[in-house]
């Protein structure tokens, strides 16, 4: 087990910023999540105000942690009725729920997936810690379905 570091800002502050991928849900209209975030960076959705006056706190320097932003985040998504109904299917749902979703759908939701080494670096982790944390993900109907779609790839010659 290797050490663990400190994340704050002063430990990110070498990171650099990584590209936002948003990635269409099953069940949810194509370009869904290219869209939004289109209009998140051009202003014309804004994170809400509790969620940016904690990220601004860290801009300014008052604070050095990202603690107190995602705690914001917890307490408006818990409030939402959408949120409410996901929690009553499964009930061990958190706000990190999300990214772990994230994740999943970038494996499994397309049969054009995301590469480990894609989907590792979009989170900000190494392929290593992608596969540790999300590479249990898989169970033996997806297992088939991916041996049949590579064999489908492979030239046979007699």
């Amino acid at each position: 087990m290797g050490s663990k570091v400190k994340q704050n800002l002063r430990s990110r502050e070498n990171r650099k910023p990584r590209l936002a991928i948003g990635l269409d849900c099953k069940g949810r209209k194509k370009g869904e999540a290219y869209n939004f975030l289109k209009d998140f960076s051009t202003g014309a959705v804004k994170l809400p105000y509790a969620v940016k006056s904690k990220i601004d706190m860290i801009s300014k320097g008052d604070k050095d942690h990202f603690q107190d932003v995602g705690a914001a985040f917890a307490q408006l998504l818990e409030r939402t009725d959408c949120w409410q109904e996901l929690k009553k299917v499964d009930p061990n749902l958190t706000p990190y729920s999300l990214r772990h979703g994230w994740a999943f759908r970038s494996h499994a939701d397309s049969t054009n997936h995301l590469s480990v080494r894609s989907a590792a670096a979009s989170m900000g982790h190494t392929n290593t810690t992608h596969q540790r944390h999300y590479g249990q993900w898989i169970d033996q109907e997806t297992l088939k379905q991916e041996r049949k779609k590579f064999n489908k790839g492979v030239e046979v010659t007699l």
